[in-house]
């Protein structure tokens, strides 16, 4: 769907089998995407992009496929919000190399989900990482973050004044061994 194109319908998108949609436009429906289920699936997110319904991977998180969310790289920023409650059933986020992506509202990574950073991620609301969060670009955090942020080689991390990062344990800030990693931190960080 192109930037400018609209897509509606009960389900704005449903498919079967393993599928790739890109999204730049708009898509709405009760469910605005829904992938089948059993096959490997791809959802490819440009920064104008709109979803207004559910959109949903198809492959329930620990199932033999997947399903891969793609936040891609353009001009400007995009923003996502509700990832995990409006956006399910994605075992593998990814945001590319030069993207800027924010989150909005209520997030969590469920157990079996793996969001890897290769861009920039802002985090302006509230986001609980209960399963795998690798950042190998830059995460901005002016909201809340629960759960460990274990940084890639060359990761940067900005704690904005007056928000928190909340980990599961004593090293709540992972670093990845014998690599550069920066912390700026103003607001608090605690295990």
């Amino acid at each position: 769907n192109q930037s400018g194109g609209v897509i509606t319908g009960f389900d704005g998108i449903l498919t079967s089998g393993g599928a790739t949609v890109v999204n730049a436009g708009s898509i709405g429906g009760t469910t605005a995407v829904s992938f089948g289920s059993g096959a490997a699936n791809r959802l490819v997110v440009d920064s104008g992009a709109v979803f207004s319904g559910i959109v949903d991977g198809g492959n329930t998180i620990g199932a033999a496929s997947i399903s891969t969310l793609e936040l891609a790289s353009n001009a400007s920023a995009g923003t996502l919000s509700s990832l995990g409650s409006n956006v399910i059933d994605f075992a593998r986020i990814s945001i590319e190399s030069g993207a800027y992506w924010a989150l909005s509202g209520s997030s969590t990574l469920s157990s079996g989900v793996t969001l890897t950073d290769s861009g920039t991620l802002g985090v302006a609301g509230t986001l609980t990482v209960a399963g795998s969060l690798a950042v190998n670009g830059t995460l901005l955090n002016h909201g809340l973050i629960v759960g460990d942020v274990p940084l890639g080689a060359g990761g940067y991390l900005s704690n904005a004044f007056y928000r928190t990062i909340t980990g599961s344990g004593s090293a709540t800030v992972l670093g990845a061994a014998g690599a550069a990693n920066t912390v700026a931190n103003a607001g608090l960080i605690q295990g």
